[in-house]
């Protein structure tokens, strides 16, 4: 074998083994982070055009609303995949702070979200909701602002499982039962609060107290603290039955 035809299979080889180790090296799905529901991811950006990646399980069929807020002057691009790489598109959005421009990627209307931020508040929060199957589904984060490298961001899924049957904490097999205390806010008396909930906007929800003398709280969801002690606030989803109570701490 000539020195010539040699130092051509080595350097091929070489090229192959670069290959190889990029292609490795991309293989981000498999190494995200692993998430809980209810719980709080805080990130932090890297350089502009790069993403972080997150695993959610899911123990069956149900409904993952996720509230992302980020803190990026510009925006930040926000997807779903499920385990086949596959974009999954929002059955539902809540603009809380900051806009979803249409049209600033070419996935948009497949799951892909340019999230932009309010000028005012100096961020942004969108609630996402997404009808799901059984399985594990990724989210991805990607830097498209102008922040520097470290800007925070949150992502908080919350899943509500469609299937009730299993649960024998309730007398009743009807998910219109079940009942989940998600927070404790505290509010100094004489304040006022907006609630929200993980469901979608255009969801029929009604909202009670337990105590009016402590907190009361009108049709939308605000909160007033009346005078010390607390309060249990209730929202129900007529749509779905389902029900999540949030308890307020008056204070002075």
């Amino acid at each position: 074998m000539s020195k010539k035809f040699l130092s051509l299979i080595l350097a091929a080889a070489m090229i192959l083994s670069l290959f190889t180790i990029s292609a490795s090296a991309n293989t981000t799905l498999d190494t995200a982070e692993e998430v809980k529901s209810g719980k709080v991811i805080n990130g932090k950006f890297g350089d502009y055009g790069t993403s972080k990646f997150y695993k959610i399980n899911l123990a069956s069929d149900g409904k993952l609303a996720v509230t992302v807020e980020t803190f990026v002057i510009g925006g930040a691009v926000f997807s779903l995949y499920d385990s086949e790489d596959r974009l999954i598109k929002a059955a539902s959005y809540e603009e809380i702070a900051g806009t979803l421009p249409t049209g600033l990627t070419n996935l948009w209307d497949k799951g892909e979200y340019s999230i932009r931020w309010n000028s005012s508040t100096q961020k942004s929060r969108i609630v996402f909701n997404y009808d799901l199957k059984k399985g594990s589904y990724y989210f991805v984060m990607k830097n498209t602002g102008f922040g520097p490298t470290g800007t925070n961001f949150k992502i908080t899924p919350k899943f509500t499982s469609s299937g009730s049957s299993s649960d024998s904490s309730s007398s009743s097999s009807s998910s219109s039962s079940s009942s989940e205390l998600i927070m404790t806010v505290e509010v100094k008396r004489g304040n006022t609060l907006r609630l929200r909930t993980p469901w979608s906007s255009k969801d029929d929800v009604s909202w009670s107290s337990g105590n009016k003398t402590n907190a009361s709280v009108n049709s939308s969801g605000r909160v007033t603290a009346n005078r010390k002690g607390n309060a249990t606030i209730t929202a129900r989803n007529n749509d779905n039955g389902e029900r999540v109570r949030i308890r307020i701490r008056v204070v002075d």
